[in-house]
């Protein structure tokens, strides 16, 4: 006998959890219910059986329920693979840890605490708990110790919890190495040679110097360096030497001196970097110029392989428009193209021309500029190839050096009434322009 009615469930007797496989034969019934026994030790009915499912329908059932088993919800746990280690500071490795679940009614939750974050994947998101489904059975799980985590040794617990479960635990140990401290050992001013050691590590790595790769290092060379060490522990420190390599000089007084600024160079020139020693000796240093520098009175724009010399062009024309002639044509001689042969030009055509008048050479020889309290007028106008040069260091496209669009004269003269030009801003054009009809901009350039 079997009859459906519209009431309250009153618990009496004994709560059991079954699913549906569990009932006799005829009954048809959905899963997750809840049976109530009357009777004590009996399997024989009357049973109340109510289904969620069935919004609240009561279902009493005189029929015989076979034995059924009670479905536990269960937790479990395994303690993380390794213990954990990281450095002050760091993104440290992390190890895992497994959680496997069993007839649970809702989701369950994982979590750690303080000092330590977990992930349900290597590279994810780390965090303090992970919210999960319950039809989740079998999860791997990632745990680490903090970043922001004090140095020092670290215990703490993981735990697994699930509404009508039995929450379990595991412990995590793990430790937080303080980073080396660099000490230096040595002064980063000296004159000619630096000489530096290193300790605090058992491995080394400087930027430059002679030896990179151990404690001690020499530099002969000014600049900032960064030195990296690391521990025995993996942990890494790292730091900036501003190292200052000074050399003897002479000033213009024929003092000794080893302020840069004031020494006196091979050519006689001020603030260069090429001393003159205590004996009259002459050494040659690298200059700590490149292409677009402002150096010499105007902008490197070519510098030799060996950092000693190079050109330096105006900072701006001195003509937007003139001619290469002075007023008749004549042969000049200077027919020289090549790199370096622009002031040979220069002299040729201004000997042909006179030393009077004004015209595309000798506006450049009579520029002059002061900087840093040295005066520049060695100027002159620059041969086809330094023309070139020019445009190949991409510095006429810089705005704030007013170059021109037009047409700029080299010193390279063709024939009687030609020289070449050159568009140094826009196309890049070579033209053979007449010497006294074509005005073409001019911009000086001298070499150092």
């Amino acid at each position: 006998m079997k009859r459906v009615v519209f009431l309250l469930l009153i618990s009496f007797g004994s709560l059991h959890n079954v699913s549906a496989s569990t009932l006799s034969s005829g009954i048809i019934i959905h899963s997750n219910l809840t049976i109530v026994q009357h009777g004590v030790n009996s399997n024989l009915g009357p049973w109340l059986i109510t289904d969620s499912l069935l919004s609240g329908l009561v279902i009493i059932s005189d029929k015989p329920i076979t034995p059924f088993t009670i479905l536990t919800p269960t937790l479990t746990i395994s303690p993380p693979a390794a213990t954990l280690t990281s450095c002050e500071g760091s993104s440290p490795s992390s190890t895992t840890f497994n959680v496997t679940t069993l007839n649970l009614s809702g989701r369950f939750t994982i979590s750690v605490t303080t000092d330590f974050e977990i992930s349900r994947t290597l590279n994810g998101t780390y965090q303090a708990d992970l919210n999960l489904a319950r039809t989740v059975t079998n999860v791997t799980c990632f745990i680490r110790l903090k970043s922001t985590a004090s140095t020092g040794t670290k215990t703490g617990i993981i735990t697994v919890s699930s509404n009508g479960a039995t929450t379990v635990t595991t412990t995590v140990s793990g430790t937080v190495n303080a980073l080396p401290t660099i000490n230096i050992s040595g002064a980063t001013t000296n004159v000619d040679l630096v000489s530096l050691t290193a300790s605090g590590g058992s491995s080394y790595s400087w930027s430059g110097g002679t030896l990179t790769n151990t404690a001690s290092n020499t530099f002969d060379a000014s600049g900032l360096y960064s030195l990296s060490v690391t521990d025995v522990n993996n942990c890494i420190s790292s730091t900036l030497l501003n190292i200052k390599v000074e050399h003897w000089g002479l000033s213009r007084n024929g003092e000794k001196t080893l302020d840069s600024i004031r020494q006196i160079n091979m050519y006689g020139q001020i603030n260069s970097l090429y001393p003159i020693s205590p004996q009259g000796k002459i050494t040659s240093y690298r200059l700590n110029v490149s292409v677009g520098s402002r150096y010499g009175g105007g902008i490197v724009f070519y510098v030799t392989d060996d950092g000693t010399h190079g050109l330096i062009a105006a900072e701006s024309d001195q003509s937007d428009g003139i001619t290469w002639n002075n007023v008749t044509p004549t042969i000049t001689g200077a027919t020289a193209t090549a790199i370096g042969t622009g002031l040979a030009n220069t002299n040729a055509i201004i000997l042909s021309q006179g030393n009077t008048g004004s015209y595309a050479a000798k506006l450049c020889t009579d520029y002059s500029i002061t900087a840093n309290d040295v005066v520049y007028d060695d100027w002159y106008l620059p041969s086809q190839d330094e023309l070139n040069q020019l445009y190949l260091s991409g510095i006429p496209t810089n705005l704030n050096f007013g170059f021109g669009v037009g047409g700029y004269w080299s010193s390279s003269e063709l024939r009687l009434n030609g020289a070449w030009a050159q568009k140094i801003r826009s196309d890049n054009s070579s033209t053979s322009d007449s010497k006294g009809s074509t005005i073409n901009n001019v911009r000086a350039i001298r070499s150092f």
